[in-house]
């Protein structure tokens, strides 16, 4: 499942991008009340592997990401060529 934030405000003339943080677990649990009663929990239940960060202004700016390893356990910034 990929979940999209809209971090940018367009208003007639102008814009912004939104600053305010984003905290999120890194366990999402689907309420029953969003899918079919009859689904177990566990498949109601999705971990995070990835999040795409926008370093800048609404003008420019910079597209990195964070991504968990294959095993789980540990993370990686992806920077253009680079992986830390």
């Amino acid at each position: 499942m990929v979940i999209h934030v809209n971090r940018f405000w367009h208003g007639y003339a102008m814009g912004a991008k939104i600053t305010i943080p984003i905290e999120f677990n890194e366990i999402l649990d689907i309420p029953v009340s969003l899918c079919h009663s009859d689904l177990k929990p566990s498949l109601r239940q999705y971990q995070l592997i990835g999040v795409v960060n926008h370093f800048g202004s609404i003008n420019s700016g910079h597209y990195y990401s964070e991504v968990r390893g294959a095993y789980g356990q540990k993370w990686y910034l992806c920077n253009d060529e680079v992986v830390n």
